[in-house]
């Protein structure tokens, strides 16, 4: 089969692939317990793994101390119930952010599909 515009072909085809790389990938990450936090099309330049955040992050020990500063005691209510909140706000903001990535990854993979198709299928309209 040969085209009258061979480099819209081609590109065409490599953003449609990558829309079905995106979208297979997506729906790989859905099947998990908990979606990842980096995109499936990000791309890291560093060489470096990216910083993620964990649920055991959010749960850390605070010491606290008497007026001394030097001996330790035990945690008062009020301390105690700040603690839970911290946590508590730790771990919304890690859903938050996964979320957040999980409705990029399918409104990246629907565009790239869509480009890909909607470029694929353009010669069709505009023949002489």
């Amino acid at each position: 089969m040969t085209t009258a515009y061979p480099r819209l072909t081609f590109v065409a085809t490599f953003i449609l692939l990558i829309g079905i790389f995106a979208a297979a990938h997506t729906l790989f990450n859905l099947t998990l317990s908990k979606y990842p936090q980096a995109g499936v099309l990000a791309i890291n330049t560093s060489g470096n793994p990216p910083a993620m955040q964990r649920e055991s992050d959010c749960t850390y020990s605070q010491v606290y101390f008497e007026d001394d500063g030097k001996t330790q005691r035990a945690a008062t209510a009020a301390e105690k119930r700040q603690n839970q909140m911290d946590r508590q706000r730790c771990l919304d903001g890690l859903a938050e952010v996964r979320a957040e990535v999980k409705r990029t990854d399918i409104s990246v993979s629907a565009l790239f599909l869509f480009v890909g198709l909607g470029l694929l299928l353009t010669p069709r309209y505009f023949k002489k």
